[in-house]
C-alpha cells in the first residue's frame, strides 16, 4: 500500500545528511545492532485542546499535524513483526482521535502485544457520563488491566486548564470498572512538591480513597519547546561531568510527523535526530538503518558531555543544563555540529565499533 504524508504546519526536521554511503564493517562484514527496541510508541499528533506552558512538543489546538491512521496500523503490525511486545499512545492529545486509537489498540491486542499503554490530559473526564464512555470504548477495543495501563497529566501546569474534578471523576470510574488504582502522572516544578499534598487533600475531600490512585512524581520540567518560555527555574542546573551517555537512547517513537527518533522524543525541534520516516520505509527497515546512522551511534556510544566538550573547542556553546534532552538538543540542533562530529568520528567512537567513512 502507498502512503501520502499528511499536510504539516508545521515544518519537519531538516535532514542533516549525515548517513555514510557505506560503514566500515567488522571482520566478519557485519555492522553490530546497536539497535534492538522492544516497544513501539505512536504519537498520533501535536494537536492538543490545552495549552501547558511546559509541553516540550509545542502542542495546541491549531496544529493539524497527524499521522495517517492506515499507516498506523500497517506499523503496529510491521512493529509487532519485528518483535515489538509493548504499545504506547499519546499526542498531543491521544483521545482527540479516539476512534483511530481504539482501531490502534483492537488490533494490538488481537496480533500479540503484551500491553498498550495510553497518556491523557483527561480532559474526557469532564462528566461521569464521558468518563464512562471513554472507559468503555477502551474496554470494547480489548484494553485489559494490569496489562495496560491508561494515565493522566494532572500536576502543576495541566491544572491551569483541566479542573481537578477530572480527575477525579476518571479515578472513581477507572476503578470501579476495572478494580484496580488509576495512574496520576503529576508534573512539578522546584520546590512545588506541595502540589502533591494539595491535590491528595482534594481527592480526599471528594471521597476518593488512597488505595483507587497512585502518583508517578514528574519532576523533570526541561527548557525544551514551550517550556522555554518559563521565565522561573524549574529545575537545578547539573556540572557538565554528571552527562553520561543517554539511557532513554534504544526506544522506537514515531513522531506526528511520520520520523522516527531512538529516544523520549523531547527534541522535538532537532534537525538530525530522525532515524527514517514511516512514509518512506518500513519497521525494519529503520531498526537496521539505525546501526549505521551517525547521530544515532554517537548517542549509543559517547558520553554527552564528551561530544559538548568537543564542540565546545569549535563552536559557542551554553554551558548550563538540568536534563540530558537539553543538552542533546544544543549538540544536534545545528548542521555544523554534526558534520564536524562526522569529521572526528574515528576519534570519538569506542574502538572496535564500525565508523563512517570520510
Amino acid at each position: 500500500m502507498n502512503y501520502s504524508a499528511p499536510s504539516l504546519s508545521v515544518e519537519p526536521p531538516v535532514s542533516l545528511s549525515v548517513e555514510p554511503p557505506s560503514p566500515v564493517t567488522s571482520a566478519d562484514n557485519e555492522v553490530p545492532n546497536i539497535f534492538d527496541p522492544e516497544s513501539l510508541t505512536i504519537r498520533i499528533a501535536y494537536k492538543c485542546n490545552i495549552r501547558c506552558k511546559f509541553c516540550y512538543q509545542g502542542a495546541d489546538l491549531d496544529n493539524k499535524t497527524a499521522l495517517d491512521e492506515d499507516r498506523m496500523l500497517d506499523m503496529v503490525r510491521e512493529g509487532r513483526e519485528a518483535g515489538f511486545v509493548r504499545l504506547g499512545i499519546s499526542g498531543g492529545e491521544a483521545f482527540l482521535y479516539a476512534k483511530s486509537m481504539a482501531k490502534i489498540i483492537k488490533l494490538a491486542k488481537r496480533i500479540g502485544y503484551e500491553s498498550v499503554s495510553i497518556v491523557s490530559n483527561g480532559f474526557w473526564g469532564k462528566s461521569r457520563q464521558s468518563t464512562r464512555n471513554v472507559l468503555n470504548l477502551l474496554t470494547d477495543a480489548g484494553f485489559a488491566p494490569p496489562e495496560d495501563m491508561l494515565s493522566m497529566s494532572a500536576g502543576e501546569y495541566h491544572q491551569e486548564w483541566i479542573e481537578l474534578s477530572n480527575a477525579r471523576n476518571i479515578i472513581d470510574a477507572y476503578y470501579k470498572q476495572f478494580g484496580l488504582p488509576f495512574t496520576i502522572d503529576f508534573e512539578y516544578s522546584k520546590d512545588k512538591e506541595h502540589l502533591v499534598a494539595e491535590f491528595n487533600e482534594y481527592l480526599a475531600s471528594q471521597g476518593i480513597a488512597e488505595d483507587t490512585y497512585k502518583i508517578r512524581p514528574r519532576t523533570i520540567i526541561a527548557k525544551l519547546g514551550r517550556g522555554k518560555e518559563i521565565e522561573e527555574q524549574t529545575m537545578e542546573t547539573k556540572p557538565l561531568e554528571a552527562f553520561g551517555i543517554c539511557p532513554s537512547i534504544g526506544r522506537f517513537v514515531v513522531q506526528p510527523e511520520g520520523y522516527v527518533v531512538p529516544c523520549c522524543g523531547f527534541n522535538r525541534y532537532i534537525e538530525g535526530l530522525s532515524l527514517g520516516s514511516i512514509y518512506d520505509h518500513s519497521v525494519s527497515e529503520i531498526i537496521t538503518n539505525a546501526s549505521t546512522n551517525l547521530v544515532n551511534r554517537y548517542l549509543t556510544h559517547v558520553p554527552l558531555r564528551d561530544m559538548h566538550k568537543e564542540l565546545s573547542k569549535h563552536f559557542d556553546l551554553p554551558s548550563d543544563y538540568s536534563v540530558n534532552c537539553e543538552l542533546c538538543e544544543v549538540i544536534f540542533a545545528k548542521k555544523e555540529h554534526v558534520e564536524h562530529l562526522r569529521k572526528v568520528a574515528g576519534e570519538m567512537l569506542n574502538d572496535g565499533v564500525p565508523i563512517p567513512e570520510a
